[in-house]
Formats: structure tokens, C-alpha cells, sequence
């Protein structure tokens, strides 16, 4: 399914897409909350995120700000808020259960495997879901130290080879969206996944925590809509 742009005064504000129930929104940096609140005047519930692996409910009288870093929901037009500024936003959507699921997930989240743990304990071997994957850093932009670098050789369950060393910076490199999509596949569930392939660091349209070096944030949401 193709993303499609939302523009309003010829500026960038994120991307949508529908599906015949939901619907899946990445923003940009120029769409804060309000303005995401008055493009999609919906309820929505936000995160007091912490990089854990944690899951919880979110119901449509939910209060803001509970302490995790993934939710899901059945409940009708309650959009499930995911703040990012280079963690990759995930959102699931069940089609034969309706349920939805937002997850934050930066590397600590990879490692702690949040991803996988989301969907084991939502959803059953016979869903069919569709996975999307938001603008989140890209492995060319991507660099760690050793001590990541090991972590997240061994957050599969079987050593992968999705990072590279790269001597002139003495620094590795990683490619996230390929640990994500391992650990998912690694359930042997039916699963479609795409990706909106935007990089933050480098798309300046994006908010991007390593390039910017202060708080910044896009805003991210899944909304089941009947």
C-alpha cells in the first residue's frame, strides 16, 4: 500500500494510510500535537515512553502519560500516540481481530526484543497482520560503539549479521529495520510489512535526536476507525 502525503499550505505535515478499518498517520516535525489534533480530530492516548519492553491496554477513557512503550486497543476512534526522533515507530493492525498496536521502538527496545513480545502476546497464529514501519535512522546514519554493537548481535535467535565495522570512523554501524524485521519473522506468523523508507537523519523533514542534539519529536498514531 502506497503512503500517501498530507499537505496542507504546501507544507509536509506526515503520511497516511487507510485501510478499510484503520489508519496509520507518521508526521512530520512540522506537525506538533496540536496541529495533528485539528488535521485528525480524534481521541487520542500518549506515552510516558522509557525504552522499556512494556505493554499495556489502551482504552478509550484512558488518562495520558501511563509509563510504557508499546499499547494496543480495540476500542473505536482512539488513536494510539508513538513519539519518535530516530526510533522506529511500529504500528500493527490485526484484520480479522481489529486490534491495534503502537510500539516505540529504538535500539534498547530491539535488544529488550519489545517488537516480538507485542505481538506473541496479542495476537494468535492465525491473524493476519500488517506491519508498518515508520521514518526511523537507517544503518548508513547509525553509529554505535562495541557495546551496542554486541547487544544487538545476540537480540535474534541467532547471531545476525546486520552491523559492520567501519575503521576510518572507528565506530559500527547498524541496521535496525533488518533486527526488526528478523525478530518478526522469527514468530512464524503470517505478516505483511511495510516500510516508509525515510531516514530522519539525513531527511531533514524529520526530527532526528542525533542530528539535532536536543528534544524533538515526530508524532506517530493508529487509529482503528470501524
Amino acid at each position: 500500500m502506497k503512503a500517501t502525503p498530507i499537505l496542507y499550505n504546501n507544507i509536509l505535515y506526515g503520511f497516511e494510510f487507510r485501510f478499510e478499518s484503520a489508519l496509520i498517520f507518521y508526521g512530520t516535525k512540522a506537525c506538533d500535537l496540536e496541529t495533528l489534533k485539528k488535521l485528525f480530530p480524534q481521541k487520542f492516548i500518549k506515552l510516558k515512553q522509557t525504552h522499556s519492553d512494556k505493554l499495556v491496554q489502551t482504552l478509550s477513557n484512558t488518562s495520558d502519560d501511563i509509563v510504557a512503550d508499546a499499547h494496543w486497543s480495540n476500542d473505536l476512534h482512539t488513536g494510539l500516540l508513538i513519539q519518535t526522533a530516530d526510533c522506529l515507530p511500529v504500528m500493527i493492525y490485526d484484520s480479522a481481530s481489529k486490534k491495534i498496536s503502537a510500539i516505540h521502538a529504538g535500539w534498547r527496545g530491539i535488544v529488550n526484543r519489545i517488537i516480538p513480545k507485542t505481538i506473541s502476546s496479542l495476537y494468535d497464529l492465525n491473524s493476519k497482520l500488517h506491519i508498518y514501519i515508520g521514518p526511523c535512522i537507517h544503518d548508513i546514519s547509525f553509529e554505535i560503539d562495541k557495546d551496542v554493537f554486541e547487544q544487538l548481535q545476540i537480540c535474534t535467535k541467532t547471531p545476525n549479521s546486520f552491523g559492520r565495522f567501519v575503521a576510518e570512523k572507528n565506530k559500527y554501524h547498524y541496521d535496525l529495520l533488518k533486527v526488526a524485521r528478523s525478530q518478526i519473522e522469527e514468530l512464524n506468523i503470517p505478516f505483511n510489512l511495510e516500510i516508509l523508507n525515510e531516514n530522519t537523519f539525513t531527511n531533514t523533514s524529520f526530527s532526528s535526536y542525533r542530528r539535532e542534539k536536543g528534544p524533538c519529536r515526530n508524532w506517530s498514531f493508529i487509529l482503528r476507525s470501524k
